[in-house]
């Protein structure tokens, strides 16, 4: 397996540009969501509809203020994901999604460039 550039662990800005659904290998419906980052890296999850990944589903619904999740209320939302690189013997090296949060606005480091650059006026 060849390496690829990872986003970085933690806190992640972006945009979610995928939403597709589909059915896992254990039959469960799920949605495949694809987050394009701020750096222009892409992170994939996987929200299953089972009752163990309840909380991932509740975690995503309060993230963007949506009462159902479905990929037409996912699509084309800003979202802050947190980022953990996972290793493992079949997959290598590869960033897993370990929580979803609202993102309001500009990301921290954007709007600390903000605020540097009105300083300058």
């Amino acid at each position: 397996m060849t390496d690829r550039e990872l986003p970085a662990e933690g806190t992640n800005y972006g945009t979610i540009t995928g939403a597709e659904q589909k059915q896992s290998k254990a039959g469960n419906d799920m949605i495949v969501v694809t987050v394009r980052l701020e750096n222009n890296l892409e992170v994939t999850d996987y929200i299953v509809f089972t009752p163990a990944a309840a909380w991932k589903q509740e975690a995503v619904r309060k993230a963007l203020n949506i009462s159902e999740v479905t990929p037409e209320a996912l699509l084309d939302r800003t979202v802050a994901v947190d980022i953990e690189h996972e290793e493992t013997e079949k997959y290598g090296k590869q960033a897993r999604v370990s929580g979803w949060a609202a993102w309001v606005g500009d990301s921290p480091e954007a709007a600390a460039q903000f605020a540097a650059d009105e300083e300058d006026f």
